[in-house]
């Protein structure tokens, strides 16, 4: 606990006995007690306490009497000592403690204090004052000083008087005063003050009507409904913004408070009414959460709504609301409705998890609209009923040409379903009729890639069909990939290896040739496909670095000792051997050093070649990369940017014997990595030599 703290509470402590009169209080000696409070010695704030305990009640008084306008003399301790009391008496459980302290402070208000000095003491009061309180704040609520501070002491009283204090006031008020009585009635939620709230929202002053229709909507009474209602078409537009923010308020409150049809007639007229989307979609959830079934058909229009925003709240609310007829009255409207708004209720029958509304989706697949139809085969793969195969397979085989891509691409999330549940044979079979009925490449590449996760060499002839269509080829590559490695696991070993090997052969995607090498080396087979594309594999690294800058300058780029530590900021950093296993060569920094956001590491690494030659660098980098050879800068990247391979090219001359490449690569955020390869002139791979870690 700290010093103040345990002041703040011995001064209060201390002072609960100043209530009970002993002595007459001595104002100098006071101040000179006040002052010791603050004191750092403890023994002086101990004599300072015992001497405060013997001066009696008329102490708090003096206290009171020290209190000054800021910037007219020091008052600190005195407020420092009532603020403590304040919250001391109002802890302790001794009431009369409490009102004899709130009783003191209350006279106050009725001297001619300042108003700055009276604001500090109410705002104690807000803290300690009850019913005792309440006439002397009352008294402040037509001083246009000291009003706000009155309304939110009065707003923290918990006594009745205190709210009837409000009410009473607000009549009477006049100028500045009013808004805040009215909106600290709001705050009380005050239901017998309706009726001077609804006078008030006729007055002249914009400022106060909208106070009065704010403090009606808090309030959530009933008769207040008219009141706000009227004021929803009236005035400027912010006027009739803060009256449907009230409507909205009014009805949440009928609904928290178990008046739903109440709640539900408004929500119904804000939606009606409502000048905005974000409004609309307001009373929309409203009575969705309110409604029951006879207020169903006050959604279902806005099922269609070409605002996405509202389209979707609509359905959420008929989704949300809850009884026994709810269901009904919505397959009612999915009978009669215009095309799109039949579409919209079959998200709303799935989203509710209906019994009846796989039946109503299967029938909806022969609906008259295509628009019905295609929702229709969306839909019907989120429901988990075997029987639905046939029809979306129907669908994707006989449909249109807007139908048929929908109906397929449920009719493959079936089958993903079945591959997660473990039956590989209904996945693979699923996903290879889709294969044979698909219309455009895009679907063939989503049935091979589906085929690539159940992978069967039954499947392989007809991937192999398609190994050299161009639209198809890396997923056919895929699947072929995951069809030779389970072939080399159970069937075939030596013809999975050879199919493997092939399929480098044929330049997979990056991924994909990752998956093959990774399998070939499970096999046994030494490879190292990277090598003999050129790529550099064997490097020192070290960082991180602070700074995602290549401008700024660290010890490796004055010289390279790989045996030496590096200083850092406060950290030494040494010099590590890494060999990439990726098929391009690329090294994954993020993963090789932390932290790995905002900033810096080098790569060194070393080639040899039997005669000097002309080549070029090849380089890819996430974020910015700086290259030297031989001590030479030849290469600068500062962008921030992804990782693409061979990104750069730059021509080098690389001399006979050993060469020094050193990489500088920054990473600003997310990934952090780079690759290197070097080529002849014509891009054909460089064959040298590396020192293998």
């Amino acid at each position: 606990m700290s010093r103040r703290t345990c002041v703040i509470l011995l001064a209060a402590a201390l002072f609960l006995t100043l209530l009970h009169p002993r002595t007459s209080a001595d104002a100098q000696a006071l101040a000179e007690l006040v002052e010791n409070i603050q004191s750092d010695d403890a023994a002086v704030r101990s004599e300072a306490f015992g001497q405060l305990r013997a001066m009696g009640a008329e102490g708090v008084q003096a206290l009171l009497g020290m209190l000054v306008e800021p910037g007219k003399g020091d008052d600190a301790g005195a407020r420092f000592a009532l603020h403590g009391m304040a919250v001391q008496v109002s802890r302790t459980g001794a009431d009369a403690d409490r009102a004899g302290f709130a009783e003191a402070l209350s006279r106050h208000l009725s001297t001619d204090a300042p108003p700055a000095v009276k604001r500090f003491v109410i705002t104690q009061l807000q803290i300690a004052g009850r019913a005792e309180s309440v006439a002397a704040l009352a008294a402040c609520l037509s001083d246009n000083e000291l009003v706000n501070p009155a309304c939110q002491a009065l707003i923290a009283n918990p006594s009745l008087e205190a709210v009837a204090a409000l009410r009473e006031a607000l009549p009477n008020s006049r100028g500045a005063t009013r808004v805040p009585i009215i909106e600290a009635l709001g705050e009380r939620r005050d239901a017998e003050a309706v009726a001077v709230l609804a006078d008030a929202a006729k007055s002249s002053r914009a400022e106060v009507r909208m106070a009065a229709i704010a403090a009606l909507g808090r309030i959530g009474d009933p008769e207040a409904e008219p009141v706000i209602a009227a004021a929803l078409g009236k005035g400027p537009e912010r006027e009739r913004r803060v009256a449907f923010d009230a409507y909205l308020h009014l009805a949440e409150e009928l609904r928290r408070t178990g008046k739903r049809m109440e709640a539900v007639t408004v929500y119904t007229r804000a939606l009606q009414a409502a000048p905005t989307p974000a409004l609309r979609t307001a009373a929309l959830l409203g009575i969705g959460g309110a409604g029951s079934a006879r207020d169903v058909n006050a959604i279902v229009p806005h099922v269609a709504d070409p605002d996405p925003v509202l389209r979707h709240a609509a359905r959420d609310a008929l989704v949300r609301m809850r009884g026994p007829k709810v269901a009904n009255t919505i397959r009612q409207g999915l009978k009669k409705s215009e095309p799109s708004v039949r579409a919209g209720l079959l998200h709303v029958l799935v989203g509710r998890d209906e019994p009846a509304a796989t039946k109503a989706i299967e029938a909806a697949t022969k609906d008259p609209s295509a628009e019905v139809r295609v929702t229709a085969c969306q839909l019907l793969d989120r429901l988990d009923d075997p029987t639905l195969e046939q029809t979306l397979l129907e669908a994707a085989t006989s449909g249109s040409d807007a139908i048929h891509p929908v109906a397929l691409e449920a009719y493959m999330r079936l089958a993903e379903a079945r591959a997660q549940e473990k039956k590989s044979d209904d996945a693979r079979n699923l996903h290879t009729r889709a294969l044979d009925i698909a219309r455009t490449d895009a679907l063939r590449g989503m049935a091979l890639r589906g085929m690539a996760t159940v992978p069967s060499l039954e499947s392989l002839p007809k991937v192999e069909r398609l190994l050299e269509q161009e639209g198809v080829r890396d997923d056919a590559l895929q699947a072929y990939v995951a069809i030779a490695g389970r072939m080399a696991e159970t069937d075939d070993k030596q013809r999975g290896i050879e199919m493997l090997q092939r399929a480098l052969e044929m330049g997979p995607a990056r991924d994909v040739g990752q998956m093959a090498v990774a399998k070939l080396r499970d096999l046994g087979v030494d490879i190292d496909p990277a090598r003999s594309g050129g790529f550099v594999t064997s490097w020192w690294v070290i960082g991180p670095f602070p700074g995602e800058t290549v401008r700024q300058e660290w010890p490796p780029e004055k010289g390279v000792d790989l045996a030496a530590t590096v200083t850092a900021g406060d950290r030494g950093l040494r010099w590590v051997k890494h060999h990439t296993d990726d098929i391009m060569g690329v090294v994954n920094l993020a993963a090789l050093m932390k932290p790995n956001q905002r900033v810096t590491a080098y790569a060194c690494a070393e080639v040899s070649v039997e005669r000097a030659q002309d080549v070029r660098f090849k380089m890819g980098s996430d974020d910015g990369i700086k290259c030297w050879l031989n001590d030479r800068m030849i290469h600068r990247a500062p962008q921030p940017r992804s990782l693409t391979v061979d990104e750069d090219a730059v021509e080098a001359q690389l001399a006979a014997g050993v060469n020094r490449i050193l990489v500088k690569v920054v990473n600003g955020g997310g990934g952090w990595e780079f690759c290197l390869r070097i080529t002849d002139r014509d891009g054909r791979p460089s064959e040298f030599e590396q020192e293998e870690n």
